[in-house]
């Protein structure tokens, strides 16, 4: 393996470690859905929805047609649970583009969010009012959702909705980001490797 790398140049160096990339992906996607579905199994794991209004709504007040109202430009819809979590879901709706849309998470008592600790929103690409944000699985004490940061949007939300089910394909779903960073990181780690066995391939002939 080690004699086959050596004699890798160019675009075989990239194909090679782009194939490497995709081994190493199909085996991280296929662990984290045995994953899942143990925890589905044991009953750790639960699809759970919620209301709007079972979250405490901070910058964020109800108006008489039971929409959804920011206030400012940090609007949060925050809650304390004990619970797994792989992927928070909203089906909501805007009357101004939202921006982005986050959720902060805390895995310890107190709300200790911070921007190292965040995911973000994003919209599915068959259903527009679906907006969902993905992770690995963590046990979280608490969420702080951030749907908007426009102050004066108005919202409809209908659910939130923690750990929605999730067919095998779709653990396994390319999209056009995962191509785009499989050339890059293919690139890269070419680049690096090629540069390595320069720098070694010097450093021997120099001292012969």
């Amino acid at each position: 393996m080690i004699k086959k790398l050596k004699n890798l140049n160019g675009a075989k160096l990239i194909v090679f470690c782009a194939a490497v990339l995709c081994v190493l992906w199909l085996g991280k996607n296929a662990a984290t859905f045995g994953y899942e579905s143990f925890l589905r199994s044991t009953g750790k794991m639960e699809t759970v929805t919620y209301s709007a209004d079972e979250f405490e709504l901070i910058g964020i007040v109800k108006n008489e047609k039971g929409e959804y109202v920011t206030t400012d430009g940090d609007p949060q819809l925050v809650m304390d649970l004990d619970m797994p979590v792989a992927r928070i879901s909203m089906v909501c709706t805007f009357t101004v583009d939202p921006g982005e849309m986050l959720v902060y998470y805390s895995e310890s008592d107190g709300r200790a969010y911070s921007a190292g600790k965040r995911y973000w929103f994003y919209a599915d690409s068959s259903d527009k009012t679906l907006y969902t944000a993905q992770m690995p699985v963590k046990r979280l004490k608490s969420v702080r959702i951030d749907p908007t940061t426009v102050a004066g949007n108005t919202m409809t939300i209908e659910n939130v909705t923690f750990n929605g089910t999730k067919a095998i394909g779709e653990f396994f779903r390319v999209e056009f980001k995962d191509i785009f960073n499989l050339l890059v990181y293919s690139a890269v780690i070419a680049a690096v490797i090629t540069l390595a066995k320069e720098t070694f391939d010097g450093l021997f002939t120099k001292r012969k």
